[in-house]
């Protein structure tokens, strides 16, 4: 993973992992202190759900490592898919309203 992101074999490795012993491969990533122990404990964040533990796992790397071209990861496209469709959906409940009818508070445009 940490020299060739793109390759899908060693997340499908981890995700085969998760789904046979989640709380072992979580606990084995937990407070990871290592670049290639922080990029799993990225993907783990990642396959449980957590998108801000995942983004700021791969935040991390790219910051120790900005020659590397982490968004190659395969599934970080997904969390970058996710995180435009939050903001879209933000977007559009502060101009259009909310189901309740309400609007979503604070200025989207300006960051608050």
């Amino acid at each position: 993973m940490a020299c060739a992101p793109e390759n899908p074999e060693p997340y499908a490795a981890l995700a085969e992992l998760w789904r046979d012993k989640p709380s072992e491969l979580a606990e084995a990533v937990q407070g990871a202190d290592s670049l290639r122990t922080v990029l799993a404990q990225s993907y783990v964040d990642f396959l449980r759900g957590d998108m801000d533990g995942a983004a700021l796992a791969m935040g991390s790397v790219t910051g120790v490592r900005p020659d590397i071209a982490w968004a190659d990861a395969p599934w970080f496209s997904g969390l970058v898919v996710m995180a435009h469709q939050v903001l879209k959906t933000l977007v559009v409940h502060h101009v259009e309203g909310l189901p309740d009818g309400s609007r979503a508070s604070g200025d989207v445009a300006q960051g608050g």
